[in-house]
């Protein structure tokens, strides 16, 4: 099981593609703190930030896209959201952690897909 930069990339473009016609508003992209973690997708859903991990699997040979996001993964994935929203100054709105799964067969989205209190 190996996918490219490429299979990665197009995913998340999918991904976004998806979500803003669910009506989400898209407002960053691959946020990178070094040393920290990434966000590929951060948007809104009416007053709610959504951060949106995106997990793409070709087929289900290896198990869902949702099966791969590990409890490590999860806490790296919420230290790096604490950290993107008090940057920019949204820690008081309500946060929710979605996850888009990209297959060749298309999207399926995942809301409240993991919480922020599991540590």
């Amino acid at each position: 099981m190996t996918y490219s930069a490429a299979d990665g990339i197009l995913a998340e473009v999918q991904a976004g593609e998806y979500l803003e016609k669910k009506g989400y508003r898209i407002l960053d992209r691959n946020i990178a703190y070094k040393g920290a973690g990434e966000l590929d997708i951060v948007c809104e859903d009416k007053k709610t930030i959504v951060v949106v991990e995106v997990r793409y699997r070709k087929d289900g040979e290896y198990g869902s896209p949702l099966e791969s996001i590990t409890k490590p993964k999860m806490r790296r994935i919420i230290r790096t959201a604490e950290r993107y929203l008090a940057e920019r100054k949204l820690y008081d709105r309500p946060v929710r952690f979605d996850v888009v799964c990209v297959t060749d067969r298309g999207c399926e989205h995942v809301v409240n897909a993991f919480y922020g209190d599991f540590y």
